[in-house]
């Protein structure tokens, strides 16, 4: 059994297929790259992004490309970014132009592993391809891309462009730890929270609402909106859970949340209202009755709730500005609590 993550497998799976490829690579400990490689008395540095949607973003993309280019000392060095989605050619080569960076999908990855069967295979079964019908482009060999001067087709290498996704998480992070726990400091709380929402989903969730109400005036909810299913997470709760809406609570407590809380959020979880999912959002995370009461929700009801602590924001923050998808942890999360889910 593999206990690697996925995006771990992805990484060592790129550098096993350049190795049998015969081009030489090795791993980088340098922050912002994984991999360097010489070729041709040239050298070049790898960065390597994994996402469970097989179209990703390219907001998403197009931050891993800044994290990538903003990690080099200098425009002469060569920078690939290995990706394992589709990126179309227009997009591919918008990017390319814009970063002085080399792209490479999972069209190119197709094609290079297609003379390894057992390589092949690998990344079939690791990225979960079910049928190959849907990549209508063929990818370029592997002397393509690293024949190409990327920085021959760059505008202008400013590194001082890049910062800005990197000042706005940094900016989030820094306000989530100095807002006070307990109820004096619920409301700045709820207001930080909704910005830190904006920015990991801003492409997935519409409609938002804030300080709802239900019908009968008894109930009030922190957030809710529509769900667009743009990533296998999104897709998991509309299509599988089906879910149209999600809802947020906010809880500013010093202690781990309890069952209480949970109890509550759950009352506002309707099957017929296509509202069965609710994340809520901790200082410290839940003790065990509330984990237990979550299990027995989704159990008995199929009402999937999903608690996050300060910690788990701060991850999702720092993987949308590293240009990865903040809602691959939450699938990762979500698929180990359905694995662990006692009769």
């Amino acid at each position: 059994m593999n206990n690697l993550s996925p995006a771990v497998q992805f990484e060592n799976f790129v550098a096993n297929t350049f190795e049998v490829m015969d081009y030489q690579v090795s791993i980088s400990k340098e922050k912002g790259y994984d991999l360097k490689l010489n070729f041709d008395q040239q050298q070049y540095i790898i960065g390597i992004k994994y996402y469970r949607t097989t179209r990703a973003q390219m907001s998403l993309i197009k931050n891993a490309v800044r994290r990538l280019v903003s990690s080099v000392s200098t425009v002469a060095e060569n920078k690939i970014l290995v990706v394992s989605s589709i990126i179309e050619d227009m997009s591919r080569e918008a990017l390319e132009k814009e970063f002085a960076v080399n792209i490479v999908d999972l069209a190119d990855l197709l094609c290079w592993t297609s003379p390894f069967p057992e390589l092949f295979e690998q990344l079939c079964n690791l990225l979960e391809l079910k049928s190959l019908e849907e990549f209508s482009r063929k990818g370029r060999h592997i002397d393509c891309v690293l024949t190409t001067n990327c920085n021959d087709k760059a505008r202008l290498y400013n590194p001082q462009a890049f910062g800005n996704e990197t000042d706005v998480a940094d900016s989030l992070v820094s306000e989530l730890d100095k807002i006070k726990f307990g109820k004096g400091a619920w409301r700045s709380y709820e207001i930080h929270a909704e910005k830190i929402l904006n920015y990991l989903f801003e492409n997935d969730l519409y409609g938002w609402q804030s300080q709802l109400r239900t019908d009968d005036g008894l109930n009030r909810y922190d957030y809710v909106c529509r769900i667009k299913a743009t990533t296998d997470f999104w897709k998991l709760l509309v299509e599988r859970l089906n879910s149209q809406y999600i809802i947020f609570e906010f809880k500013n407590y010093r202690e781990k949340v309890g069952q209480q809380q949970i109890i509550t959020t759950e009352k506002y979880l309707l099957e017929k209202g296509l509202r069965k999912v609710a994340i809520i959002l901790t200082r410290n995370g839940a003790n065990e009755s509330a984990k237990k009461m979550a299990k027995g929700a989704m159990r008995d009801q199929g009402k999937l709730l999903i608690m996050l602590d300060d910690s788990e924001i701060k991850k999702m923050i720092e993987l949308k500005q590293s240009g990865s998808d903040p809602t691959d942890y939450l699938f990762e999360k979500t698929d180990q609590f359905l694995l662990e889910l006692s009769r």
